[in-house]
């Protein structure tokens, strides 16, 4: 399983990189209000020093879903905007909790790796 880049956010990436733009990537979980969350995929900020083609910047959180379930990322456009977005967000969290709270001790090992000095 894998993050997978569909072709709406690869002709976006595409325009982007023409544009001689960053293409860099980020996807992580952003809380919300209470105990709410969402995943949220966005540029990763430009550090100068050329583009990172085909990077994608992953939280450990979704990394470790993603070993064992698809992530889409895909992408949307309103005139001159343009969006990347996680498809089907809200179904993909739910599950990502769901998957979680299945396997209880990833979640404790990865709190202690992090702590660890």
């Amino acid at each position: 399983m894998a993050v997978i880049i569909d072709e709406r956010a690869q002709e976006i990436i595409a325009h982007r990189r023409a544009q001689g733009r960053d293409v860099a990537i980020t996807l992580h979980v952003v809380p919300l209000r209470g105990m709410q969350s969402m995943l949220r995929v966005a540029w990763a900020p430009w550090h100068g020093g050329g583009s990172a083609a085909g990077w994608v910047y992953v939280s450990p959180r979704i990394a470790r879903y993603a070993r064992w379930h698809d992530v889409v990322i895909s992408a949307w456009h309103l005139g001159p905007f343009e969006r990347l977005a996680v498809a089907d967000e809200p179904r993909v969290m739910l599950e990502m909790v769901e998957w979680e709270a299945a396997h209880p001790g990833l979640r404790q090992t990865a709190c202690k790796t992090a702590a660890s000095p």
